[in-house]
């Protein structure tokens, strides 16, 4: 799937200093390039 990231979404992981959150947010972003539909998606919910 092909993923645009916001720079304000950059900007926002840059001022994250705790790596382990950083690591979560590198993994979801790696895993949903990985993807091909968004039902793949583990722990994904339809919003209300």
């Amino acid at each position: 799937m092909k993923l645009r990231i916001d720079k304000s979404f950059e900007k926002d992981t840059d001022e994250i200093t705790d790596k382990k959150l950083l690591e979560s947010i590198a993994d979801c972003i790696k895993e949903v390039r990985c993807i091909s539909k968004l039902s793949d998606i583990k722990n994904c919910r339809k919003l209300k």
